[in-house]
């Protein structure tokens, strides 16, 4: 029988759709392939639709991908009918992918894309792994960690089972951005002298924080000592201003936004589980902003992490405008903000996606001969 084979030393991870989802799962290959795992026994399934189709190839890792997108439970209409269908769809492709490929593990990143391929290892026995990003769990992930192996989660009580708290998996340049501010600096031409405000929202973009960015702009064009970096998103950069100030820089997207938070001395930005991750690490405080209508008040639950200890601030969405903009970063770099030393919680690994790659080689069939055992502790 088809479900009878030897499994291939293969790991399969699945998700994506978005940044947030697809990064902790790249770096988690980069750990494996660190380790001595085969780049090319590493493959990733997720969205059509998705950042993965640009990301993970250009990583240099395999990528299959479904059709589909997410659907909003709340309302009714046909065009998450149609949404619903593609899904569906989706998962049986993907159950079929997972019996042709015959993988040794699945790794599950959450969200609708991490579906197909999660729902094969059910029904394959395959071992699944659950990799949850945020301080609440996602539906998805709530779903399957009944039949996972083991969750890792960035820290305990997000509501899945077999959690181990592991951090959140970050790529290995968000460690390496660390030690390169006055590199970074004079690569982008930022005085040292000059307190850097990176401004972000996602690949997207925030409106609410864009508007509230531009509306200040008269504040900002008085402040010649602060250098505001402003990376606007897809979704509103046609809307931005040609000439906001001199000390005023717009991007579309940053494609390397951990150097650029690295020489920062301030960051506004929402709250998403890889970025609250990237701060903490780079040690970078910041006024978090909570996409309000986030699944399941996730980004509430992540920006508290952070505040926790005192290297983020949290400022409602409804609260946000030009006024209380400004008035937050006049306060943080009045006050010549000192990078944080400590983590979210002391018994978070440091290196998390290598504790997450740790549980795949733990929990899979079969392995590389010629993996580095003594990398994962592996008997």
């Amino acid at each position: 029988m088809i479900g009878l084979r030897k499994p291939k030393p293969i790991v399969l991870i699945a998700g994506g759709g978005t940044a947030g989802h697809l990064i902790p799962g790249l770096a988690v290959a980069e750990a494996l392939v660190k380790a001595g795992w085969p780049k090319e026994d590493i493959h990733f399934m997720g969205s059509q639709r998705g950042v993965e189709q640009l990301m993970v190839p250009q990583a240099g890792f395999r990528l299959t991908t479904f059709p589909g997108r997410g659907y909003n439970r709340r309302q009714v209409s046909f065009q998450n009918l149609k949404n619903l269908l593609k899904i569906l769809f989706g998962i049986l492709k993907g159950v079929w992918s997972v019996y042709r490929i015959n993988p040794a593990a699945v790794l599950c990143l959450g969200g609708y894309a991490a579906l197909p391929a999660s729902v094969g290892a059910v029904m394959k026995s395959t071992p699944l792994i659950i990799s949850e990003q945020n301080a609440a769990a996602s539906a998805t992930n709530r779903m399957l960690s009944r039949f996972a192996k083991v969750s890792a989660v960035p820290i305990v009580g997000t509501g899945l089972v077999r959690e181990v708290a592991t951090g959140n998996p970050v790529r290995d340049l968000v460690y390496e951005a660390k030690g390169k501010r006055n590199r970074t600096r004079t690569k982008r031409g930022w005085p040292e002298l000059v307190q850097v405000v990176v401004i972000f929202g996602g690949s997207l973009g925030a409106a609410s924080l864009n508007r509230a960015v531009w509306g200040a702009s008269d504040q900002i064009a008085t402040r010649p000592n602060v250098l505001f970096y402003h990376v606007v998103g897809e979704r509103d950069w046609e809307q931005r201003p040609e000439v906001l100030a001199e000390n005023y820089v717009a991007v579309q997207y940053d494609h390397d936004l951990p150097n650029s938070l690295g020489a920062a001395d301030f960051a506004i930005c929402r709250a998403g589980g890889s970025t609250v991750a990237e701060l903490q690490i780079l040690q970078v405080p910041c006024l978090l902003i909570p996409l309000p209508y986030a699944p399941n008040n996730h980004q509430q639950k992540n920006a508290e992490m952070l505040a926790k200890i005192g290297s983020g601030k949290i400022l409602k969405d409804s609260s946000l405008d030009s006024v209380s903009l400004i008035a937050e970063i006049d306060l943080a770099l009045g006050k010549d903000p000192q990078r944080k030393k400590q983590l979210i919680d002391e018994k978070v690994p440091l290196n998390a996606a290598k504790a997450v790659s740790d549980l795949i080689v733990g929990h899979a069939l079969e392995i590389p001969t010629d993996l580095d055992r003594d990398a994962f502790g592996s008997d």
